[in-house]
């Protein structure tokens, strides 16, 4: 129960830096 709990954590973290590395993005262009 503890590693699943650790590996959402950590989809959820990387699909947020994604998401603002693309928004970061989206607003130089």
């Amino acid at each position: 129960m503890l590693q699943r709990g650790i590996c959402f954590r950590i989809k959820y973290w990387l699909n947020r830096e994604y998401y603002m590395l693309l928004f970061a993005n989206e607003r130089k262009a």
